[in-house]
């Protein structure tokens, strides 16, 4: 591929270069939320940024940029972006042209500029001012970067296993409430015996051999697995509903952290963004692209499938 570059004399401001790149952009704008994830260099060649990692949250963005080194590439650091749109009345959520972010290195400052550039690839302008006084001149490099498609490793996860087809459901404690058992392992209590009977159903329906957790004790996001795996199929007359595994996101909202799909909230954790985050990775892990619920509203259990 070929490299743009434009050398610029020590006098040059900066600033002016900057205005100067903002006013050729020639990209639609596109979503916010399109510029997460991890995008790489297609020149694998380059002596320049080799890697950029963003990480979208509502309006907020932060960029993670990698520049060629040897025997390995160099961690720039982490900063937070300034999403721009095409004007004033535009929002940055439905409609980004650039993203900068600024970076010091000690010898220099680097200045980034990413726009997009069609179907999931993305340009990076880097502009290159040294400060080291070592009368070098300053530089602007303009190279394209693809989105990887591989998924970060999640934390562990918390699994409890047992067998469906030993699972069942008892009596426990009072007002009529029930508990999906088995053996002596206790898994759900649910408020009376019909949603009891309906998740014993769907737990040997679907051949579910795991529980797993995010955050316990008091576990902020529940799921459970078929030998591993995101339980797939069906069950007459569940209550699900469908979304979009590659437009979810993380998102703090009036000071909660939930995962949304859009306009809708799909799970809440307050205030901690750790556990949102890795219940997002695990839904992106396990390809899940249904919320399922046993008794709404207020429901005693909750399944994601695919």
């Amino acid at each position: 591929m070929k490299t743009s570059f434009l050398f610029l004399n020590s006098k040059s401001s900066l600033l002016a270069a900057v205005l100067v790149l903002f006013a050729q952009m020639i990209f639609a704008g596109v979503p916010l939320a399109n510029f997460n994830g991890t995008w790489t260099n297609t020149n694998a060649a380059s002596r320049g940024i080799v890697k950029v990692e963003m990480a979208v949250s509502g309006t907020n963005v932060t960029v993670q940029v990698w520049g060629s080194c040897s025997p390995a590439s160099c961690d720039w650091g982490i900063k937070n972006g300034i999403a721009y749109s095409s004007n004033t009345n535009t929002a940055v959520a439905s409609n980004t042209e650039a993203i900068l972010a600024v970076f010091s290195q000690g010898f220099a400052t680097s200045t980034v500029i990413v726009k997009p550039k069609g179907t999931n690839q993305i340009e990076v302008t880097h502009l290159q001012q040294f400060t080291d006084g070592s009368g070098r001149s300053n530089y602007t490099m303009i190279e394209t970067f693809a989105k990887s498609t591989a998924q970060k490793p999640c934390d562990p996860e918390d699994c409890i296993s047992f067998n469906p087809k030993t699972v069942t459901y008892a009596p426990f404690g009072t007002a009529g409430q029930y508990r999906m058992i088995d053996g002596n392992m206790a898994m759900v209590v649910f408020p009376n015996k019909t949603e009891a009977v309906r998740a014993v159903e769907i737990v040997k329906n679907y051949g579910m051999s795991s529980q797993c957790f995010v955050g316990r004790p008091n576990a902020s996001f529940t799921y459970w697995l078929t030998g591993g795996n995101a339980p797939t199929g069906s069950l007459a007359g569940e209550d699900c509903i469908s979304f979009n595994p590659n437009t979810i996101e993380v998102k703090q909202v009036n000071g909660s952290w939930k995962i949304v799909d859009g306009s809708h909230w799909m799970f809440d954790f307050g205030k901690n963004e750790a556990e949102a985050r890795q219940s997002f990775c695990l839904i992106k892990k396990h390809g899940f692209t249904k919320t399922c619920y046993v008794g709404r509203p207020n429901a005693s259990m909750t399944y994601l499938k695919k």
